[in-house]
């Protein structure tokens, strides 16, 4: 059975009782990027998935930091190999090379993320 890395981000939030969501998964017809805005600014934690190169997620990074959130709010990930363009070269990206180690990843800082706010 597949499951997505969509899946496995959101067991992983749930087992630490935080809510998980993502703005394509909305009911109704609301404007998409509006939703991400409102989610971006709301978050108490961001995970962005850099792999696959997307410019959305750059874009939703970028704007994560613009509207406040501190880097120990935002887990930044991307599968081996993916290439980072330079203006997320310099951050501290967490590299998965399977789906264990993408949930470990996940599960482990998010642990530290929640304990360094409470």
């Amino acid at each position: 059975m597949y499951e997505s890395k969509a899946t496995f981000k959101k067991d992983e939030c749930k087992k630490l009782h935080l809510t998980s969501v993502r703005a394509d998964e909305v009911t109704g017809s609301g404007i998409v990027i509006k939703h991400i805005f409102d989610y971006i600014e709301d978050a108490e934690f961001i995970i962005a998935d850099l792999t696959e190169e997307r410019p959305n997620v750059y874009y939703e990074l970028g704007y994560a930091h613009g509207v406040g959130n501190e880097e120990n709010d935002i887990l930044l990930i991307a599968k081996m190999g993916t290439k980072l363009y330079f203006d997320i070269a310099p951050f501290s990206v967490r590299f998965y090379s399977n789906t264990e180690k993408l949930r470990s990843i996940i599960q482990s800082h998010l642990e530290r993320m929640i304990a360094l706010t409470r």
